[in-house]
């Protein structure tokens, strides 16, 4: 019986079919899968658009957030320059005072210590959660001329020049101290050929350093006028490196965090690192830098350095001769940061956004480089290029009617105007 049953609904169906109902079921049921498989398609474009519109607003406000903490920053640095224009004097042995004003990083909302007070606290976290931003964002700021100013190798002084390529080597000596690996894989590299070459990338002229035509070692860019390789023109951004003829990563991991593009053609010994203070000569060793650190950031050891002097005269003390490092005129500073580095990192639920921003004093370091000058002429007259007191009489028989060359006095900061100079801006 059932077997007939199915039978006749076989047959029923297959009649219904060729009718113009069954025809019409069947566009029906055709057009409701074609809707329906549509629909999902266009469902899913719109939340595909949905999403990257919504990642797109997280993003700009990852941004902004990001940019709050670069202006808040650019605010921080001008007061400063304002506080040591006008307090710089009387504040000098109160150095790291002043020095809080940029160096502390700051953070949105602000992480508030338990120490504070309760109500402090109280007020603080009422002003966070009426606040519009409800991105977050982390800044901080950094002395860029802490760092060795590698664009100095083109600056055409003989004495920055030679200064600069020895505290070179000495970054690379010191990691072979430092890293086995390192050495036993570049402990024969010859790097001052490589130095050779950074010197070539950045100074005039086709003739190399170590002789013959330096355009010889790189494949000249093709279709492209009015440019050659190495440029004779310095780093624009410090990727560029990685260009120069025998760069290795290995390298170039070792200089990228010790060198700059933004530099004062000097170190500022009050605020360089460790591993920069080892540049300044092979006998500075990693014991010796930290106690240089130690005594800079602690009054009762004597603060920060003074002069060149003060920092032979402790040199001395740890057992260092300076001859050598005085000898070659090694550029250095004792005075106020000029330039800056600033990181923002802004975040809006999973979105991140990183902007770095490079801050330059050009009047400051354009008064810096002449100091400078004056210095190495005073020393190549056999003064004391770090303290010729007026109407001394030469040392090394040059004519007395003459005058020796003078080592100016540091200029007194003019307070700024407006907010600093940025030359760099990147977002990442």
């Amino acid at each position: 019986m059932k077997s007939l049953f199915r039978k006749i609904s076989s047959a029923d169906s297959f009649r219904i079919l060729r009718t113009r109902r069954g025809q019409s079921m069947l566009i029906a049921i055709f057009a409701m899968i074609l809707t329906v498989t549509i629909a999902v398609e266009v469902s899913y474009d719109t939340t595909v658009g949905y999403v990257q519109a919504a990642q797109q607003i997280n993003r700009l406000k990852a941004y902004y957030a990001a940019k709050s903490g670069i202006d808040l920053s650019l605010f921080r640095i001008l007061i400063y320059r304002k506080v040591v224009a006008q307090y710089g004097q009387q504040l000098s042995s109160e150095r790291a005072l002043m020095d809080m004003i940029w160096q502390m990083p700051f953070s949105w909302p602000p992480v508030v210590p338990s120490s504070v007070p309760g109500p402090v606290r109280s007020s603080i976290k009422a002003a966070v959660k009426h606040s519009a931003m409800h991105a977050q964002y982390y800044a901080t700021i950094k002395n860029e001329g802490a760092r060795i100013d590698i664009n100095a190798l083109g600056c055409g002084n003989e004495a920055i020049v030679d200064a600069t390529r020895g505290q070179l080597l000495n970054l690379f000596y010191n990691a072979m101290k430092t890293d086995p690996e390192f050495k036993r894989k570049y402990e024969n590299y010859n790097f001052s050929k490589l130095i050779d070459n950074i010197e070539d990338w950045v100074s005039p002229g086709d003739q190399s350093v170590e002789g013959g035509d330096k355009t010889s070692k790189y494949k000249q860019p093709e279709d492209v006028e009015n440019y050659h390789l190495p440029p004779d023109a310095p780093f624009k951004t410090l990727s560029e490196l990685h260009m120069v003829a025998g760069m290795k990563d290995d390298f170039y991991n070792i200089l990228k965090h010790r060198v700059t593009i933004y530099g004062t053609f000097g170190i500022n010994v009050n605020y360089a690192n460790a591993a920069i203070l080892e540049s300044l000569d092979p006998q500075i060793t990693k014991e010796i830098a930290d106690k240089i650190i130690a005594r800079r950031t602690d009054p009762n050891l004597g603060g920060p350095y003074q002069n060149a002097n003060d920092f032979y005269s402790y040199l001395q003390k740890l057992g260092v001769t300076t001859t050598a490092l005085e000898n070659n005129h090694v550029p250095l500073q004792f005075g106020t940061p000029e330039n800056f580095r600033i990181t923002s990192i802004g975040t809006y639920r999973n979105v991140v956004q990183k902007i770095d921003v490079i801050t330059y004093d050009l009047d400051a370091v354009a008064s810096r480089y002449a100091t400078i000058l004056n210095q190495n002429a005073a020393a190549a007259n056999g003064q004391n290029p770090y303290n010729t007191p007026a109407n001394s009489t030469p040392q090394n028989g040059t004519n007395p009617s003459q005058p020796p060359p003078q080592t100016p006095a540091t200029p007194t900061p003019q307070e700024p105007i407006g907010k600093p100079r940025i030359v760099m801006w990147k977002v990442s």
